[in-house]
């Protein structure tokens, strides 16, 4: 699921690849990726098919495809039909919630750092606050009142 600005959760890990390599594609490459993160049936996804389908080239789906991370696009589309069946029976596996906590968390330190709470994070389970380190009561208040309006932006967007 998306909000305007920030990416919550994937459908699945390679809808997951596609969204995050988006800010490297092509306009072209955008419009095969758009088909894929929309698409939620299972269908022939031959490079042959889906080429003819978004007028596009067997070898930009395979340039697609490596964008990616994928060898390739026979590479992709096995990793993609099994993510969507996965999605059509409901199945959610360990590295599915982990994929989604660290989306989660991603998400928060970004909206953090925009709204100047957060200087940045140090590995996954440290964060560092907007210098000064001695703050007064105001400023707390000011922080809390901050981050519960970040809280509630991303559940809003959820």
């Amino acid at each position: 699921m998306k909000n305007s600005r920030y990416i919550i959760f994937n459908q699945n890990e390679t809808k997951g690849q596609i969204e995050a390599a988006q800010s490297d594609m092509t306009q072209v490459e955008h419009t095969i990726a758009n088909y894929f993160l929309n698409n939620e049936e299972l269908t022939d996804f031959s490079s042959k098919r889906i080429s003819a389908l978004l007028y596009v080239s067997e070898a930009t789906l395979s340039r697609f495809a490596k964008k990616c991370g994928f060898k390739g696009y026979r590479e992709f589309i096995f990793a993609y039909e099994k993510d969507l069946k996965e999605e059509k029976n409901g199945t959610v596996s360990e590295k599915d919630i982990s994929l989604f906590t660290k989306k989660v968390q991603s998400s928060y330190q970004k909206l953090l750092q925009e709204k100047g709470i957060l200087a940045g994070a140090v590995g996954d389970k440290i964060l560092r606050l907007v210098p000064p380190l001695i703050i007064t009561e105001k400023e707390v208040d000011i922080f809390v009142t901050n981050l519960t309006a970040v809280l509630a932006e991303v559940e809003k967007g959820a």
